[in-house]
C-alpha cells in the first residue's frame, strides 16, 4: 500500500484516489474513525502533545487519505516545530484534494468521493466553501452527503460504500415483487394436490 499512496502522492489522479480508496475500504476502516479524530482535535486545542502525536500516530494506517487527519498532524507537527513534517502533511493534504476533485465535479450526476464523510466539509472549506448544512439523501440504492455552502451551491459526495445501508434501505430491499406472494400461495396449492 506504501507504493500505491506515493504514486498517489506523485501523481494525485481520480484512478490512483479510487484504487487505494477500494484498498483501505476492503480492508475495513474503523468504526469509530471520526470520534478518535475528534478527540485527536480536542487533543490538539487542549495542548496535550504527546497524547495527540500517539493518537496521531495509531490512525495513521487507517487514515492514510484522511484529510481531517493529515490537516491535524500538520497542525501537531508545527505546534512542535516540525516544519518538515507539518510541510509533508500539507503536501500530502494538498494532494489528496486535487485527486478527490479529479473524481467528479460534485454534482448530482457526477458526485465527488471521499474515503471518510468528514472529508466532504474539509474539502469544501479548503477550496474556500462555507457549509451551512448537510444532508443524506438516498435515490436509486445509492446514499448521497450533500452539502449546501452559503453561496447556495450544492456539493454531492457518493458515501454509498461509507455508510452502513439505512433501514429504510434495508426494509425496500426485503420486501417482495409485487405478486411474489400470490405465486407462492400457487406453488403450494399446486404442491399439495
Amino acid at each position: 500500500m506504501h507504493d500505491a499512496f506515493a504514486a498517489l502522492l506523485r501523481q494525485p489522479t481520480a484512478r490512483r484516489y479510487k484504487q487505494l480508496r477500494s484498498r483501505l475500504l476492503s480492508a475495513g476502516l474503523p468504526n469509530d474513525f471520526s470520534l478518535r479524530l475528534a478527540e485527536l482535535e480536542r487533543l490538539l486545542a487542549a495542548q496535550e502533545f504527546i497524547a495527540a502525536r500517539a493518537l496521531a500516530g495509531e490512525l495513521l494506517s487507517a487514515g492514510l487519505l484522511s484529510l481531517g487527519l493529515h490537516r491535524l498532524s500538520g497542525q501537531l507537527a508545527l505546534e512542535q516545530g516540525q516544519q518538515a513534517r507539518a510541510e509533508l502533511h500539507r503536501f500530502t493534504y494538498d494532494s489528496l484534494c486535487v485527486a478527490i476533485l479529479a473524481t467528479g465535479d460534485g454534482t448530482r450526476r457526477r458526485p465527488l468521493l471521499t474515503t471518510y464523510v468528514s472529508d466532504a466539509a474539509d474539502l469544501l472549506t479548503a477550496q474556500g466553501f462555507e457549509v451551512l448544512s448537510q444532508s443524506l439523501i438516498e435515490e436509486n440504492a445509492r446514499r448521497y452527503d450533500v452539502l449546501l455552502c452559503r453561496n447556495e451551491r450544492e456539493f454531492w459526495f457518493d458515501v454509498t460504500d461509507l455508510l452502513p445501508q439505512t433501514a429504510i434501505t434495508a426494509a425496500c430491499n426485503r420486501r417482495p415483487k409485487a405478486g411474489a406472494s400470490i405465486k407462492r400461495r400457487r406453488e403450494r396449492a399446486v404442491s399439495r394436490r
